[in-house]
């Protein structure tokens, strides 16, 4: 059994290029060994991890892998960003879900720093980062493309604001249909979504500098009374804010410190969906914002298994469609579908809303629903297989890409 927890420590001290650092996230509080390791390919990172969870047969083996994996994450977001770096954290935070997901999978808050005991920790201006929930409509569809148009799991974005007064927590975001909103903070938050994460600035000063923006921005969004949620993902109306420019507003215009640019089938849905923007603030770039720090991270694993399926059928069709294969082209169902969604705006029983984002909804659904099962299938044959672990993010696009291709 010693060797076995060698070989889960070697592993990562040989994939993540970074040295480990003691001081921690883990719930138990024991600190993790240092080590240095050496440049491996993100494909030689995947093997070895897979390999390594496949002899970590002792639950505390497959703990400690995960708790590697994500301090090599979070240590690789501190660094100055590159595409290599961000595909490297990418991969490490797919392997350590699913690490995470082989066994029986921890709900509720895996990583949190001292200090952080749920969400009424949380300090104004702290930026809450959720992964899709497969019970709301429709257009939780489109929550895959933001996620995915951004690189990132993350598809939506709040900012946490603590009263002065009587420290209570509020929670504020703009989501589809309601627009901007805000609420007191609950622990059920981490029921309500696959993953969720809690990000804060680093410096004080910046912190400090956000809150008194936070402070003074929140009145003017509440004396506007209803803020629609921007569908189109554009700038051209102050008076309607997805998720990603309500924290923007909030925060100040320096963050997150880089947008989105959609690749070209991102770009093809985004017209099909009625939106004119290619560049546009999605709540992976606050992910990426290497300014903010991990402050605690928590998962409800039976949505997240669901998610994860859905996002890789999503993404496998914005490959094709980046490869210049004709899909998600408007169905007939589709576009009386917003048809509808127009008399209805016409009338005035719907808010604000693009109607195409419906339809194209609609059409992604329609398309995604075959890999969807696909990867249902491929996910049953590694619970007989793989010692229970799903599949990696990496074997369902080859799985997907493979069916394709034949």
């Amino acid at each position: 059994m010693a060797g076995r927890g060698a070989l889960v420590g070697a592993v990562v001290s040989a994939a993540a290029s970074v040295l480990i650092g003691g001081a921690g996230y883990s719930e138990r509080g024991a600190p993790l060994p240092a080590m240095f390791g050496q440049e491996v390919t993100r494909s030689t990172l995947h093997d070895q991890v897979v390999q390594a969870l496949g002899s970590a047969v002792d639950p505390e083996q497959r703990i400690r892998l995960a708790e590697h994996l994500f301090f090599a994450r979070a240590e690789l977001r501190a660094r100055p960003p590159s595409p290599e770096l961000r595909a490297l954290v990418r991969e490490l935070f797919d392997l350590e879900e699913v690490v995470r997901l082989a066994g029986p999978a921890q709900s509720g808050w895996t990583m949190r720093q001292p200090g952080f005991e749920g969400v009424h920790s949380l300090q104004t201006g702290d930026v809450i980062l959720v992964r899709g929930a497969p019970t709301t409509p429709v257009l939780a569809e489109v929550t895959e493309v933001s996620a995915g148009a951004a690189q990132s799991p993350y598809s939506h974005t709040i900012v946490a604001a603590r009263d002065p007064k009587t420290g209570a927590v509020n929670l504020i975001e703009s989501q589809e249909p309601h627009g901007f909103r805000e609420g007191p903070a609950q622990e059920a938050l981490l029921s309500e979504y696959a993953r969720v994460v809690v990000l804060r600035l680093r410096e004080p000063v910046a912190r400090q500098e956000a809150g008194q923006r936070l402070t003074k921005e929140l009145p003017e969004l509440r004396r506007q009374g209803h803020v629609p949620y921007n569908s189109w993902l554009d700038d051209d109306d102050p008076h309607r804010l997805n998720c990603g420019q309500l924290a923007r507003r909030l925060l100040g215009p320096q963050y997150p410190a880089e947008r989105t640019t959609l690749d070209d089938g991102m770009a093809n849905y985004a017209r099909r969906a009625g939106m004119r923007a290619t560049t546009m603030v999605l709540p992976g770039d606050f992910e990426r914002d290497g300014r903010f720090e991990i402050v605690a991270e928590g998962s409800n694993p039976t949505l997240l298994r669901e998610v994860r399926l859905r996002e890789a059928a999503t993404l496998a069709v914005f490959r094709r469609q980046s490869a210049g294969l004709p899909v998600l082209e408007p169905s007939p169902v589709a576009l009386r579908l917003e048809a509808a969604t127009r008399w209805l705006l016409s009338l005035g029983v719907v808010a604000e809303l693009n109607d195409r984002v419906v339809g194209a909804a609609i059409d992604l659904r329609r398309v995604t629903h075959t890999a969807v099962a696909a990867l249902g299938l491929l996910r049953a044959s590694h619970a007989d297989t793989q010692g229970g672990r799903p599949p990696t993010a990496r074997e369902m696009a080859r799985h997907l890409d493979d069916g394709q291709s034949r």
